[in-house]
């Protein structure tokens, strides 16, 4: 016996959730993400989306044969931003190092503290026992498990039946939200969603020390996932739970007793999480995300553009009906603000249905009333609606995407998917409920292909005002083409959910006829959602050889043969950031947002903000470029002529040239003159064309140890560097006068800096980087990373951890002498 419920209400059955069906369960969901996957467990292929490098002109010439285009070209992410990450964080494990800090991308940036990276989330540490191309299916089979062995338990523990508990877990762990995030952080934490319910529900039913433990440990699982958004949703909507079902009266300050225990399991979760939480913090005050993330701008009652949002409600019944990326054809989205993952939220027709007549028969079961609050109004939030939009406004809300919290609406409607089938177990064949839900699945039989042929005649008639260009060209070609009507009789890719109702009708046409059993009847209806949400799922993570992910190119090559200690960049997309991690190449470049002041420098040196959250050289500047240590640059596109005193060609392969910048400056160098400028100023002066970073650093304070004005007649000092680690780099010094060893790296808290073993002041220098003072003569510098941020989380979470587990054992000692007495 797993868990024991007490009837403490009206709507909780006394019952048992055993481990046998536990495990049937968690066998039914292994089988199906076998059916999802099994293209990569069959065919032994990376679960990878990284063929979309192949469209980089650096990778162009080594695509495979049949290369037309990217499989699923909305994972971007996947392919140049977690597998790269993935690698980094397991290289270093396997050296016998913490990944504190990432060299390789934005002239280094912080890795532990990042959020997304997820370092110590659960399953990434358990990934980096696999091999890497590999971890990947690992990872995405075990969230599948969790998340619908965590619905599969909560449903059950709302006192459903087996049947239709396994209906609530296959509708979330197979719904759209789940399966499109299945390799982002998003889904680290999503998948979590139901068992945090459980843990609340359970500590609920009694309040002792192992349950708070136990909800403790379950709040610091999507604490360590790596998506603050999502996890500010997943808090919001457990917390409102709890709120719920302590809303009943109680006497003598039971309630505040139980808000306490709840806020104790919160706290220790939280705890539990500060190896992670207190380096993220630290970062984030940092980093230009939370400049950029300025929200939906106060309360606002109405936004216009709401309408785009409200039509993308159409996929909640047929999820390709504004196409796929997967479809064979070039994807684009009718509507230009959202995209086939941003909008999904996919949860079966069936379960979609039965939560629709789980509403309408039982609102007078607190429970519906709830779930059907929770999921309408974060539906309504996600989609905008007037009204609803305003709340989106709110503290911490204004900082986050409102559309994700289609997470919420698909938890909730698989939670009153199982309600509903339970009360159908309940019922005679006559019940009215049965023929409500036949009525509504033969209203998507019918109704859907006149949806079709009504949006067919509409594009037909509407296209000239609002589908074409100012030139009269087609905005949409491929969508018109993915809604001819012989394309839409004949493509179950677009019309399987018809099909999927048409089946669930029949079921329940002969189940009341009594030609099937009511086990049968509901297993065939179990299966047939099973099938639908595969139908959805399948071929959207692709697979590849794994002699294509990120080979080696005559290019890398001829830049991992040079000696170490410069720095590389590209123009636009020709190599995209974030793949320089596999090669061991330092990039000035990257994807995933970067440090406020960095951001702001790039920009103003001719870099472009990618998505909002990277960064891309847009302008070839190469004085600027050396000042950041780059000493090659690779581009498909020819350079301009007055850059051919800076830039030299030193290698071709028909695809992309690499360039030599003869402006580069070594990653650290001497400067023996300093200006001193407020920050503004500063950054003015750094982004001039005539700024001479050889000559001049400006800092943003004045020296200590005295005035630095160079001398006219030059001074020849050297900086070698000795050491070039993540964590460490050191230097060996020829001073000729006293002067600052200028580290093109970025200024961090937690860096520290030896001046021959004794520490030093560094001084932020050209507005991003990093500058200590070193005086005439021979010396030795070596800066040091050591975060205080990150050994202060370490101690709180093993403070955490070695608390609960003391506090478990003496309660476990004082039970058992109660027990003996």
């Amino acid at each position: 016996m797993l868990l024991e419920r007490a009837a403490q209400t009206p709507w909780q059955r006394k019952q048992a959730i055993c481990w046998w069906e536990i495990t049937a369960f968690a066998l039914i969901l292994a089988f199906s993400a076998g059916a999802l996957f099994w293209e990569a467990i069959l065919l032994d292929r990376p679960l990878l989306p990284v063929d979309i490098l192949y469209r980089d002109p650096v990778f162009r010439a080594h695509a495979p044969e049949d290369f037309e285009g990217p499989s699923n070209i909305l994972l971007f992410d996947q392919a140049y931003v977690f597998y790269p990450w993935r690698a980094y964080a397991q290289r270093m494990f396997c050296s016998g190092r913490l990944p504190l800090w990432n060299p390789y991308t934005y002239c280094g940036i912080p890795f532990v503290a990042e959020d997304q990276e997820a370092v110590f989330y659960p399953l990434n540490l358990l990934a980096y026992l696999w091999p890497l191309n590999y971890s990947f299916l690992l990872t995405s089979s075990l969230k599948i498990l969790i998340a619908g062995l965590g619905a599969y338990i909560f449903a059950r523990m709302l006192g459903t039946r087996p049947i239709a508990a396994a209906l609530s877990g296959l509708a979330f762990a197979f719904s759209g939200f789940v399966i499109v995030w299945l390799g982002h952080p998003h889904s680290n934490v999503a998948v979590w969603m139901p068992a945090l319910f459980a843990g609340a529900e359970w500590l609920y039913q009694r309040r002792d020390l192992p349950r708070t433990v136990v909800l403790g440990f379950l709040v610091a699982m999507p604490l360590l996932g790596g998506h603050a958004e999502t996890t500010l949703y997943v808090f919001l909507a457990m917390g409102l739970y709890y709120l719920f079902r302590v809303s009943s009266p109680r006497p003598g300050g039971r309630l505040a007793i139980a808000l306490a225990v709840f806020g104790g399991a919160v706290l220790l979760g939280f705890a539990l999480a500060a190896l992670h939480l207190f380096p993220f913090s630290e970062w984030l005050s940092q980093s230009a995300e939370l400049a950029q993330r300025t929200g939906e701008g106060g309360l606002v009652l109405l936004y216009r553009g709401f309408w785009r949002d409200v039509l993308s409600a159409i996929t909640l019944v047929f999820p390709n009906f504004y196409g796929s990326p997967v479809l064979g054809t070039e994807y684009r989205s009718l509507l230009p603000t959202l995209n086939y993952v941003e909008q999904n939220a996919y949860v079966g027709i069936l379960p979609l249905l039965l939560a629709v007549v789980s509403v309408a028969r039982k609102w007078e079961d607190r429970r519906v009333q709830f779930f059907a609050v929770l999921g309408f109004g974060s539906l309504a939030m996600a989609l905008r609606l007037p009204l609803f939009s305003a709340l989106n406004g709110l503290p911490l809300l204004n900082l986050a995407h409102s559309g994700r919290l289609r997470l919420v609406y698909t938890f909730c409607v698989a939670m009153l998917a199982g309600l509903a089938s339970e009360d159908l177990l309940r019922a005679v064949r006559t019940d009215r409920a049965w023929q409500q839900l036949r009525i509504l699945l033969l209203t998507i039989v019918i109704g859907g292909p006149l949806l079709f042929l009504v949006t067919r005649v509409a594009l037909e008639v509407f296209r000239p005002w609002f589908l074409t260009d100012k030139y009269g060209q087609s905005l949409y070609g491929n969508w018109l083409m993915h809604f001819d009507l012989r394309n839409v009789a004949t493509n179950p890719s677009l019309t399987w959910p018809i099909f999927i109702a048409l089946g669930c009708f029949l079921v329940i046409h002969f189940y009341q006829k009594g030609r099937l059993g009511e086990r049968l009847a509901f297993c065939f209806l179990v299966l047939l959602t099973a099938l639908d949400l595969l139908l959805m799922g399948v071929g959207f993570h692709p697979t590849i050889d794994e002699q294509y992910v990120f080979p080696a190119t005559e290019a890398l090559t001829f830049l991992q043969n040079k000696t170490p200690g410069f720095r590389v960049a590209a123009t636009h997309d020709d190599f995209m950031p974030n793949s320089n991690m596999l090669y061991g190449l330092p990039d000035v470049r990257g994807i995933d947002y970067p440090l406020r002041r960095y951001y702001e420098l790039f920009t103003r040196l001719g870099g472009q903000d990618f998505l909002t959250y990277g960064l891309l050289v847009h302008e070839v500047r190469p004085v600027a470029l050396g000042m950041l240590g780059v000493k090659y640059i690779l581009s498909s596109y020819p350079m301009e002529e007055d850059l051919a005193e800076y830039l030299q060609p030193v290698f071709a392969d028909g695809q992309v040239t690499v360039y030599e910048n003869r402006a580069y400056l070594p990653r650290g160098y001497m400067v023996h003159r300093a200006d001193v400028l407020p920050d503004s100023a500063a950054l003015a002066r750094v982004a001039d064309d005539d700024f001479d970073p050889s000559a001049v650093v400006v800092v943003s304070e004045p020296i200590a140890e005295g005035p630095l004005q160079g001398d006219p007649t030059g001074i020849a000092s050297s900086a070698r560097l000795m050491l070039d680690e993540p964590c460490a780099v050191e230097f060996e010094i020829e001073a000729a006068a006293p002067g600052l060893l200028v580290l093109s790296d970025n200024y961090y808290p937690g860096w520290q800096a030896y001046l021959d073993g004794g520490r030093v002041h560094i001084y932020r220098a050209n507005y991003a980087f990093r500058a200590v003072y070193v005086p005439e003569g021979q010396h030795k510098v070596t800066f040091r990373f050591e975060s205080y941020s990150f050994r202060l989380g370490v101690l709180v979470s093993l403070l955490a951890l070695l608390t609960a587990l003391l506090a478990l054992m003496v309660w476990a000692r004082q039970r058992g002498m109660e027990k003996s007495q």
